[in-house]
């Protein structure tokens, strides 16, 4: 009775593959879903997942980035420095020319956590998110609504020059892009 259903198994979890290879074959990979398979093969989306849970689990645990777990700070303490707050926001902000990161402000503020977004139940965070940035040890800026809100030590800069020193252009709106790089403000917890 173990062998028979062992082979039904097998034979289920080949019958996903191939619905899956044809798919992206004719609909392509992006356009795949666990829902178009599972319609496919005239079966549910959790009849899938459980044929393949722990193939997924292995594929996550593979693929996602393990980053050292630094201990939350408690709390992080503010001195009085006699400096008013948009007088360290400016020094926390200003740009000094670097270009750390190599691409541009607006590719920067789009970039998405690293993560594999056709995994079921998973939604894709944006990189540059407070709780995400921290746990590499930079120190959060306090949110403002409505705006965007880098790190401290991470500064927006002036434009995005090629090596020709040609200006980096959106391919949408033919506008310049701005560089993003690191201040001498940048704290780091170690």
């Amino acid at each position: 009775m173990g062998e028979r259903r062992e082979r039904e198994r097998h034979e289920m979890r080949e019958r996903i593959i191939e619905a899956a290879l044809g798919l992206f074959t004719t609909e392509g990979y992006d356009k795949t879903t666990l829902r178009r398979i599972a319609d496919d093969i005239e079966y549910t989306p959790g009849t899938i997942y459980a044929y393949f849970k722990d193939d997924i689990t292995t594929l996550w645990d593979n693929l996602h980035v393990k980053l050292a777990e630094y201990p939350q700070p408690k709390k992080t303490i503010w001195l009085d420095q006699n400096v008013s707050r948009e007088r360290l926001g400016w020094f926390y902000h200003t740009d000094q020319g670097t270009r750390t990161f190599g691409i541009p402000y607006e590719w920067f503020i789009a970039l998405e956590q690293p993560t594999i977004p056709w995994l079921v139940f998973t939604s894709v965070d944006l990189l540059r998110e407070q709780a995400y940035l921290d746990r590499y040890g930079f120190i959060p800026e306090k949110p403002v609504t409505g705006q965007i809100v880098l790190p401290i030590g991470f500064a927006k800069g002036g434009p995005m020059l090629d090596s020709t020193g040609t200006p980096w252009r959106n391919p949408h709106n033919r506008s310049d892009m701005n560089g993003i790089g690191l201040t001498c403000a940048c704290p780091w917890r170690p």
